[in-house]
């Protein structure tokens, strides 16, 4: 009735689990070829809970970290994830979520942290606390798509300085768009939660040609923007983009939107996620530009939960000794201990 699948071992009886979720459940994000592209630490591994009785199916695919030699928390890869299910009975949830917290305790998971998903609405398959993170907004692909005033003036003006949208190859380019968004990351001070290095976009970039698709903006011959995009049918994901801030023109990113939504709908995608902005605030200049382009807006909700709280605690008040400063800007967060000076 419960089974715990390894990315590294087990893809394809993954896979087969997988298969079991209604179409929208069966998200890239909870492929293992997609989770274990983060497993960034050593010892962590792409990990996937399955709890099953019948034909009823609860899956649940996450990162399991290790901390020290004894300790573990789990987080959500990068993106949206959380538990699926393809069954709304709440008997057969709680007792899905009380094995799954049973092996939690069994593992010596300390905490968990979960980004869930804004399209699917999975909070409803966990029974641990929810919060409300912020606003993303789509594009539903299903009708004829069409945009604002200003957008379509935006859209000519780059299309008039000569900027063109093209397909490339992700594993040829790989190393154009690293660059690109290396160098955007740093402009923007970005969060180290943000950056990537050139070995994670090659690992990538496999996956993106056979599951999505890298959009190339150029302007006399350079690269102005790109964007990596993911297809899950019914969705397509908004995943990587990055800006030369020196050589883009004025309506370049809507530009690459469009054509983006117009190649999701050839490719039979329903709906085309573009997330929220930079922050969780309602005025966040990233949010309102997609608000600009969006048919529809999401609620992203967080989950955490702290599984062992002595264990915790003291692994917490351990870092915060140690690491004062960085207490100060991350101790809030559910995993702060994984912020190192």
């Amino acid at each position: 009735m419960f089974e715990v699948f390894d990315a590294s071992r087990d893809g394809e009886a993954w896979r087969e689990k997988l298969a079991k979720l209604p179409p929208p459940a069966r998200d890239i994000y909870g492929d293992p070829a997609y989770v274990s592209l983060f497993a960034f630490e050593p010892g962590t591994r792409g990990t996937c809970a399955v709890f099953e009785q019948g034909e009823q199916v609860w899956l649940h695919a996450f990162l399991l970290q290790p901390y020290g030699e004894e300790l573990y928390d789990i987080e959500t890869a990068y993106g949206y994830g959380g538990p699926w299910s393809n069954s709304d009975d709440p008997a057969f949830i709680s007792r899905a979520y009380a094995a799954y917290t049973d092996w939690l305790e069994s593992q010596g998971v300390i905490a968990e942290f979960l980004r869930l998903h804004p399209l699917i609405r999975n909070e409803q398959y966990i029974e641990s606390e929810v919060e409300r993170d912020r606003t993303t907004c789509s594009i539903d692909l299903t009708r004829e798509l069409g945009f604002g005033v200003k957008v379509r003036n935006m859209l000519k003006r780059a299309t008039k300085d000569g900027v063109l949208v093209e397909q490339v190859s992700a594993v040829e380019h790989v190393d154009t768009f690293h660059a690109l968004y290396d160098a955007n990351m740093k402009t923007l001070d970005a969060d180290s939660f943000y950056r990537f290095d050139r070995a994670f976009f090659q690992a990538l970039a496999p996956l993106v040609d056979q599951r999505g698709m890298l959009l190339a903006c150029i302007r006399d011959g350079r690269w102005v923007a790109a964007s990596i995009l993911l297809q899950s049918s019914p969705y397509l994901h908004y995943f990587f983009s990055a800006s030369d801030y020196e050589a883009r023109v004025p309506g370049t990113t809507n530009l690459l939107l469009q054509e983006a939504a117009s190649l999701g709908q050839s490719m039979g995608c329903e709906r085309f996620h573009l997330g929220g902005g930079r922050t969780a605030a309602e005025d966040d200049s990233l949010l309102l530009f997609k608000k600009s382009l969006c048919t529809d807006e999401h609620v992203f909700h967080i989950s955490k939960r702290v599984v062992h709280p002595e264990r915790y605690a003291a692994v917490c008040d351990a870092w915060r000794a140690a690491n004062p400063r960085m207490a100060e800007r991350y101790g809030h967060r559910i995993l702060c201990y994984r912020y190192l000076s």
